[in-house]
C-alpha cells in the first residue's frame, strides 16, 4: 500500500501456501474486500483487509474515514458517531476459489460481492462465482500477455466493457446476449492495452501504446463514448508511459496506470500533472 505521494506504507499481502504468489487484485468499493488472482494455481482468495468501527470506541486505531472511502450506506461521513475503517494486519481470508476455464488468473473485475470476470493470456474471459465454475464465456475478447494485462472492466451497469481481438472496446449487457462496439479504434498504430470504468466519473479510462515506438499514453472517454482527455506527457514534453499495463483511479480522482517495462506505478492528477513515479526499485520521484 502507497500513501498519495508514492511513499510506502504496509504491505497487504505476501506470497502464501494458499495462492503462491499473486498475480492480480480487484477492489470491490461495496464490500471493501480484495479479489487476489494467482500466478500458477488458478486460484481466487478473498480477503477482507479494512473493517468498520465506531469512531467514538476506539480513534487510535483508525486510519481512514469513510469520507476517503465513500459507501453505498454512507455517501458522506457521519456527524457525531461517525463509521470509520481500519486496516487490518494482516487481512483475513474470507474464502478460495479454483477458476475453471483459465489457465492463470491475470486479471480480475468485480460485478457483485459473488460474481467476478477473470480473464489469462490464452483468450480466456469468463464470468464466475465462488465456486469458480464458469457462468459465461466470451469468445471474442483480445488475447492477454503472459505478464498480465488489464483487458476489461465492469461498469455501475454490471456491463462488462473489454478489449476485442480488433483492438474494438466492446460492451456486453447484463443480458449476456447483446454486445455493442463502445469504442471503435480509428488508428491502427495504437493499440489498447488496458481499461477501466471510473465510479466517481463514469468515464472510461484506457491505456495504449505503440509497441515499436515504446511510448504510450491514456485517454480518457465519457459515456457517450466521446473523447475527453489525453494523457501522455509531462510537464517538460516528456513521455509518461512505455507500455501501460494496468489502469485504476484513486480516491483523488488520481489516474494511476502500472507501466510494464519500466517496472514503474505512474500517478498523475486529473488535471494531468504528475504527482508520482514508483519505480521497480522502490523508489520514488515527481
Amino acid at each position: 500500500m502507497l500513501d498519495k505521494d508514492g511513499q510506502f506504507l504496509s504491505h497487504l499481502l505476501t506470497k502464501s501456501q494458499e495462492m503462491g504468489g499473486p498475480q492480480s487484485l480487484s477492489y470491490d468499493v461495496n464490500t471493501h474486500r480484495l479479489w487476489v488472482g494467482s500466478w500458477y494455481k488458478k486460484k481466487v482468495c478473498v480477503y477482507r483487509y479494512i473493517t468498520r468501527q465506531d469512531a467514538l470506541t476506539d480513534q487510535s486505531r483508525v486510519l481512514e474515514s469513510l469520507s476517503g472511502i465513500p459507501t453505498p450506506e454512507t455517501e458522506k461521513p457521519q456527524q457525531g458517531n461517525q463509521c470509520l475503517l481500519k486496516l487490518m494486519s494482516p487481512p483475513e481470508l474470507l474464502h478460495s476459489l479454483t477458476v475453471t476455464g483459465v489457465d492463470r488468473c491475470l486479471h480480475i473485475s468485480c460485478v457483485t460481492s459473488d460474481r467476478v470476470w477473470v480473464s489469462d493470456d490464452e483468450n480466456n474471459l469468463i464470468l464466475t462465482d465462488t465456486t469458480g465454475v464458469p457462468l459465461h464465456r466470451v469468445e471474442d475478447s483480445c488475447i492477454g500477455d503472459i505478464l498480465g494485462t488489464g483487458l476489461h472492466t465492469v461498469n455501475s451497469e454490471s456491463e462488462l466493457i473489454y478489449i476485442d481481438r480488433k483492438y474494438n472496446i466492446n460492451k456486453l449487457l447484463k443480458d449476456m446476449k447483446t454486445t455493442t462496439t463502445f469504442i471503435e479504434r480509428a488508428d491502427s498504430t495504437w493499440i489498447p492495452r488496458c481499461v477501466y470504468w471510473s465510479p466517481s466519473t463514469g468515464d472510461l479510462l484506457v491505456g495504449m501504446y505503440i509497441e515499436e515506438l515504446k511510448t504510450g499514453k491514456v485517454t480518457r472517454y465519457n459515456q457517450s463514448g466521446q473523447l475527453t482527455q489525453t494523457i501522455q506527457l509531462d510537464n517538460t514534453g516528456r513521455g509518461l508511459y512505455c507500455e501501460p499495463n494496468y489502469i485504476t483511479e484513486n480516491n483523488n480522482g488520481d489516474v494511476v496506470v502500472s507501466d510494464l517495462w519500466p517496472g514503474a506505478v505512474v500517478v498523475t492528477e486529473a488535471v494531468e500533472r504528475v504527482r508520482c513515479v514508483k519505480d521497480n526499485q522502490g523508489e520514488s520521484g515527481k
